[in-house]
């Protein structure tokens, strides 16, 4: 019965389309799910459509190639701001026919993205989050939430991402996974030429973020290194970034007096290649961004200097997950218990992540890496 019905799935290869239009670290966190969903008993036999977000299209394809037969691909930047551009993609969607599927994995979901899409494309079955309120007003999400036919309520104690997007796959799926495991992201050969030695202590710094109040300033990240050129002459440094980086990178370098050890490769790595670099540092620090993500999947000690924004949701990890993040907050978040920083924190954080001291992030990136001052 089983070879009867693989060989039917095989022949009638229904459609499925999955919306994930958000940023590349959202995708480095779905991702992980691929598997258990693409290839359950549910899904398994579909002929699977992404329609993704542009900025992270060398990842899904490079790394993801395998789970999909199609790709639209979309710019957030271009559906905003261009009117012509939300009617070409109208025309796209169309020209794509129905689907038999539609699942939208976004917790936060987005009047004017996921939602948009969503109301365009055909589908007898469209499935997502029930989610939240904090990327839309309640009249929106009201509105919205009439063109799915399927909305999963995951438990309210549930506000790590991942353990969301877990619980989420298993009630689509009625699948139950075993556990979680990080899907592998490309590593640094063994036998790559670098000027680095065996010995040295590579830091790779990621001082970049998609929102400003996210990003500890440059001067702070500028007297950091110099502060870990200055401990041992084993540090090697490397700044990490994308094209968009490339002036802050610089700046920061410009700032350290010895800076000998220190290589700027922002805006010279590809996403994958940004990967390679981290996965082969001793240590990472970090902004709250997708560096964080990479860092954590790669098993890399990572430290995240963060002004507190969605506590719980994308950081701290769980110690069950991973036990190399080590995250530096401002001080109103230190002096808290847990439960009042998720209670406090966990939909926004106004504080300013610059009241976070260079010395303080000093203390915990040598922590990490095994050193007693």
């Amino acid at each position: 019965m089983r070879y009867i019905a693989d060989y039917w799935g095989k022949h009638s290869r229904k459609k499925l389309l999955i919306i994930k239009v958000d940023a590349i670290g959202d995708y480095i966190l779905f991702r992980n799910f691929l598997p258990a969903l693409l290839q359950s008993d549910k899904y398994r036999h579909h002929k699977v459509t992404l329609l993704g977000n542009y900025i992270w299209k060398d990842l899904a394809t490079g790394l993801d190639g395998h789970f999909f037969h199609k790709y639209i691909w979309i710019r957030r930047s271009s559906l905003t701001d261009s009117r012509a551009y939300r009617v070409f993609i109208r025309v796209v969607l169309k020209f794509c026919g129905r689907y038999d599927c539609v699942i939208v994995p976004t917790f936060s979901r987005r009047y004017f993205f996921e939602d948009f899409f969503v109301r365009i494309v055909s589908s007898r079955e469209k499935i997502s989050f029930l989610g939240n309120l904090s990327e839309q007003p309640e009249t929106q999400v009201n509105e919205s939430s009439k063109n799915y036919t399927t909305l999963i309520k995951v438990p309210e104690d549930l506000i790590f991402e991942i353990l969301r997007l877990k619980c989420f796959v298993e009630k689509i799926t009625t699948q139950e996974m075993e556990a979680f495991n990080f899907s592998l992201l490309p590593k640094a050969s063994s036998n790559t030429q670098t000027d680095e030695l065996r010995d040295d202590i590579v830091i790779c710094i990621f001082p970049s973020a998609s929102e400003s109040f996210k990003i500890w300033k440059a001067d702070n990240f500028s007297e950091l290194i110099g502060e870990f050129c200055k401990a041992s002459s084993r540090v090697r440094i490397r700044v990490l970034g994308g094209p968009l980086d490339v002036e802050l990178a610089e700046y920061i370098v410009s700032k350290i007096e010895n800076r000998e050890s220190v290589k700027n490769l922002a805006g010279q790595t590809s996403l994958l290649n940004l990967c390679k670099q981290i996965s082969s540092a001793n240590l990472l620090i970090t902004n709250d961004t997708l560096a964080l993500h990479i860092g954590v999947s790669h098993n890399v000690q990572v430290v995240c200097v963060a002004n507190g924004n969605h506590y719980g949701r994308f950081m701290p990890y769980p110690k069950a997950i991973s036990n190399k993040l080590t995250c530096v907050f401002p001080e109103d978040v230190d002096r808290l218990g847990e439960k009042e920083r998720v209670d406090k924190y966990l939909l926004k954080s106004d504080l300013d992540i610059n009241s976070i001291s260079v010395q303080k992030v000093f203390d915990a990136s040598f922590a990490a890496l095994g050193f007693n001052k």
